[in-house]
């Protein structure tokens, strides 16, 4: 599995290059690979106690690992320098372990590296890709890879993004995106890549050329024309209110979103933990890609600086970090639905918990016909026709106008509300307040020849119901 070794490794002295000074920074990593299972986590610890970082890669579901990822913490001429990159490869894995291996190497032996970053990223990230497409050029494959890389400076914090991968800070307890993924359909992409002579085409998404579903990577020769490696560059202001910085490959952000990714985070105490924790969130929730994540927590001291401290550089257990409002709400929703369920269960299976009966409901109207329908059913209720009664006994409820009376009953009803609609409504107003004031029956009105002797001379055109 691919665990970072590179930390390890000091660049060469020679003459005009930077020199890498590791005696005042110590990194201690904890790594388990699951083998075949495609799985490794880890983390380190600034020995000034200025950050600490963690990191968790999957295979998930993929036959194939293609993501890699690199941290180094490191001196460069007694200035504390921290680098974390993820890497996804597509189309095979050798343009995302090229980057490992080479990207920030190539990146602090920058002359430029501490007087002007952003310069130095740039042009590092662009020979760094020509390089790979040098070394590659007699090979059939045509691997690819995103980038997203954070490089801490002193106080200041540089983001490149290259692809679809992505950076996530917490500021101030808000999740801020401080890259923006390199898609195709991207209005200023679509015009870069058009004005280049290629095309964005559909084909289950919008893809360059109807093949890559991403508009800047490293490699991928046969589309370099339109896909490039040029970086874009973030910088942050490290002070009190940086708390946190995720670094993490398409498999996480395709199922998990940056407020909900901060959220999760910040709620570990162990930012290994906390990688370990949205990876295996993604691949719960379907995520289909490789994942890989790094997080790093950042300290300060009570002036909003960077804090420094002495002593071991192990992870050491720090207070937890308070739950922002909007999870700590939705935690307590949460509870409290369960909570409520919990009890309609206990009642359940105690036998307390009883339907209501159901309470007939009252209607007030000035209908007098109303008014003795509604005595009538108090004085005596319906009973079925079967019902061994006899006399009055046997009759049944049918309608506030009865039978015989229905028909002018209606057109008596449909006459006053007419009046009281008034012609100076309007024809639309006076309908609407027909359709309200029709009449309202207790019971059916049931066809009495159909229900005595099941035939009536009406057939269809009867305006009563044929049911017995």
């Amino acid at each position: 599995m691919m665990l970072d070794s590179s930390s390890a490794d000091s660049a060469d002295s020679a003459a005009g290059q930077v020199q890498l000074q590791r005696r005042a920074v110590r990194a201690v990593a904890h790594a388990q690979d699951g083998g075949a299972g495609g799985y490794a986590s880890g983390g380190w610890a600034r020995e000034d106690g200025k950050l600490k970082c963690g990191y968790s890669s999957f295979r998930g579901k993929r036959a194939t690992m293609e993501d890699f990822y690199d941290v180094k913490l490191t001196e460069i001429d007694g200035q504390a320098v921290s680098l974390f990159g993820v890497f996804d490869g597509h189309g095979g894995s050798r343009a995302a372990e090229y980057l490992k291996e080479n990207l920030f190497g190539n990146l602090m032996k920058h002359p430029e590296f501490l007087t002007d970053t952003k310069l130095a990223i740039s042009q590092t990230y662009q020979k760094t890709d020509a390089d790979f497409l040098e070394s590659e050029s007699n090979a059939l494959r045509d691997d690819g890879s995103t980038a997203s890389t954070a490089v801490l400076v002193g106080g200041h914090l540089y983001v490149a993004n290259v692809g679809d991968s992505r950076a996530v800070i917490s500021k101030a307890g808000k999740a801020l995106a401080l890259s923006e993924d390199h898609k195709p359909n991207r209005s200023d992409e679509r015009k870069r890549i058009e004005n280049a002579g290629g095309v964005v085409i559909w084909a289950g998404t919008w893809r360059v050329g109807g093949v890559l579903a991403m508009s800047r990577a490293f490699g991928n020769r046969l589309l370099k024309q339109f896909v490039v490696a040029e970086p874009e560059i973030q910088e942050e202001h490290v002070n009190g209110d940086l708390e946190c910085l995720i670094l993490a490959s398409d498999g996480l952000w395709d199922v998990v979103e940056n407020e909900e990714a901060v959220c999760l985070a910040k709620t570990e105490e162990l930012p290994e933990s906390a990688a370990r924790k949205l990876t295996e969130i993604a691949y719960s929730r379907g995520s289909a890609d490789n994942i890989t994540c790094i997080v790093v927590q950042f300290h300060h001291d009570e002036s909003g600086n960077l804090r420094r401290t002495s002593g071991s550089a192990q992870l050491r257990p720090r207070a937890r970090t308070t739950t922002p409002a909007p999870c700590r709400r939705r935690a307590l929703q949460e509870a409290a639905v369960l909570l409520i369920l919990h009890h309609i269960a206990l009642l359940l299976i105690r036998g307390q918990l009883v339907r209501a009966p159901l309470v007939p409901v009252r209607v007030v109207a000035d209908d007098p016909d109303l008014k003795r329908a509604e005595e009538s059913l108090k004085r005596k209720p319906c009973a079925p026709a079967s019902a061994s009664v006899s006399g009055e006994d046997r009759e049944v409820y049918k309608g506030i106008h009865g039978y015989t009376d229905y028909k002018a009953g209606f057109r008596r009803e449909h006459t006053v509300s007419s009046e009281k609609a008034g012609e100076s409504h309007g024809p639309l107003r006076a309908s609407a307040h027909i359709r309200l004031s029709a009449r309202f029956d207790y019971q059916l009105d049931i066809c009495k020849d159909y229900k005595e002797t099941g035939y009536c001379g009406y057939g269809d055109s009867c305006k009563f119901v044929h049911a017995r």
